[in-house]
């Protein structure tokens, strides 16, 4: 019995902490980053990893890319616990995002990438992997796939 379905986007997140937020006709045109990292995010997957860590058992119900990015998240999820056989692989690049962090105020910018191959939609969505958990927990991402994972959560004998 899985706790926690999660049907949802997924992105890979690259973040850089910066003095500032870049200006192209200051001083801050040109800035030295002072850490990278690299990231698995995206709303539901960081749910199912919160839970998966409290010892819940989660699924994950999204896209995954076929490319690199689509990989490490594959791997990350699996690291943590997630279980994924119910995550559908498309042939496209998996959402990625560059995340800029302003450490002087706290502020950030993200600049996200999206291709619409990657939708889930409402056919994907694995009925018995909604139906037979405790809990969903959708986003607002692929709007038709979510809704109809709820109504399946709601009423899933029909």
């Amino acid at each position: 019995m899985i706790d926690v379905v999660g049907v949802g986007a997924n992105s890979v997140d690259f973040v850089y902490r910066l003095p500032s937020f870049p200006s192209p006709d200051s001083s801050f045109a040109k800035l030295r980053i002072s850490e990278h990292l690299i990231s698995c995010g995206g709303q539901v997957t960081t749910a199912l990893a919160t839970c998966a860590a409290m010892g819940l058992r989660t699924s994950y119900v999204g896209t995954i890319g076929s490319d690199r990015n689509g990989e490490r998240m594959r791997d990350e999820l699996s690291r943590r616990g997630i279980d994924t056989t119910c995550a559908v692989a498309r042939n496209a690049a998996n959402p990625f995002a560059v995340i800029l962090l302003d450490d002087r105020h706290g502020e950030r910018v993200v600049l996200w990438h999206r291709d619409p191959a990657i939708a889930l939609s409402s056919a994907d969505v694995d009925r018995k992997a909604v139906t037979t958990a405790r809990l969903l927990h959708v986003d607002d991402v692929d709007v038709a796939a979510s809704i109809q994972s709820a109504n399946l959560a709601v009423a899933p004998s029909k």
